[in-house]
């Protein structure tokens, strides 16, 4: 009844009388009854937790009565009466506690009572939550504060006989934080037309390389690094730390695999005469020495850059930094895919920005 809105009157009779169900939520309302049953289901991957938030218009009916059990949670902004509802999730997007302030209320302000009791690896959020109070907090409790940046690849190719073809696409989307990235080209590749024709029918068929420009942007100099993770996890043909999944047919097969590389050759920060990669396979604990040769952004290994090739140690500082993507994409062999039908390219992932 509260998540459609309708009126307790409204409850369907074959429920019972509408007032009793009432009497009976109202109560495990009151004492915390669906509060612990939402915790004792609970089994969070804590890697990582975010935070964010979100309003929600309030009736017009919803103000002017006697507050009998306190504040309301109801604030006036400039759309009229706005409730904020605060959100804290896993690893995995399941959400692990709620909060609601009153609309004007700034996000940043229910973090600490957000975050209370819990441990995690890392804390994703974006810029609202940029505070140096937020960001201390989190490090007290041995997290890392992370900036979130997602990428979206898919396509669609031939089925055989149907004569379909479009563009097959790689997009990226960004989350704004306190290191702002920002991709060329509106963040999308295009691999052109692609039909049965284009395709090997028993090898994988490499398609030709794209490029993007990748751009982030620090409110002031910051040593931080580079990963991606897969969000199509298990759909790559190959299983390794730098290559990702396309999706899967609808018979279930694999139809392919992604990768991303930097080249430090064609990368510059600041007033850095010459940037080489280092990168760390320790989450910073330990870094390679500075190299000119490209290599892919993986999926636990920390990539960040250097201005000396001869040192390991670590990434420089860096406030504004650029540098070229390229985007090599593998498609399986066409006699493993269902061909029956369209195929459309689903890859996912998301690059972190990590802060160290």
């Amino acid at each position: 009844m509260a998540r459609t809105g309708a009126a307790w009157r409204d409850l369907p009779e074959r429920l019972g009388k509408w007032n009793v169900v009432y009497q009976r939520y109202a109560y495990w309302c009151d004492k915390g009854h669906f509060e612990r049953l939402f915790q004792g289901v609970q089994q969070p991957d804590m890697e990582e937790v975010m935070v964010d938030s979100t309003c929600c218009k309030a009736h017009q009916s919803s103000a002017g009565a006697r507050k009998t059990s306190g504040p309301q949670a109801i604030g006036i902004t400039r759309g009229g009466l706005n409730t904020k509802i605060h959100a804290l999730c896993d690893a995995l997007g399941n959400p692990l506690r709620f909060l609601l302030t009153p609309g004007q209320r700034h996000d940043s302000k229910a973090v600490p009572e957000l975050l209370d009791g819990f441990k995690a690896k890392a804390l994703l959020a974006d810029k609202a939550y940029d505070s140096d109070k937020i960001i201390q907090s989190a490090q007290e409790q041995g997290m890392q504060v992370r900036d979130a940046v997602t990428w979206e690849a898919f396509g669609v190719f031939d089925a055989i006989g149907a004569g379909l073809t479009r563009e097959a696409t790689l997009r990226a989307r960004f989350a704004p934080a306190a290191c702002e990235p920002v991709l060329s080209n509106g963040g999308v590749v295009d691999f052109g037309t692609l039909s049965k024709k284009d395709l090997n029918a028993d090898k994988d068929t490499r398609l030709p390389p794209r490029s993007l420009t990748l751009m982030v942007g620090c409110d002031a100099p910051a040593s931080f690094a580079l990963i991606m993770h897969d969000n199509r996890s298990g759909s790559a043909t190959l299983n390794s730390e730098i290559d990702y999944g396309l999706g899967k047919d609808s018979r279930g097969n694999r139809i392919g695999r992604y990768s991303l590389s930097v080249a430090p050759s064609d990368a510059n920060a600041d007033g850095f005469a010459r940037l080489y990669r280092t990168d760390s396979s320790t989450a910073g604990t330990a870094w390679s020495t500075g190299s000119a040769n490209p290599i892919p952004i993986g999926q636990t290994r920390y990539l960040a850059f250097t201005d000396n090739a001869g040192s390991n140690a670590g990434p420089v500082l860096i406030q504004n930094l650029s540098t070229r993507v390229t985007v090599d994409a593998v498609i399986a062999p066409t006699n493993s895919l269902d061909l029956s039908t369209a195929i459309e390219l689903d890859g996912a992932g998301t690059i972190e920005i990590i802060y160290l």
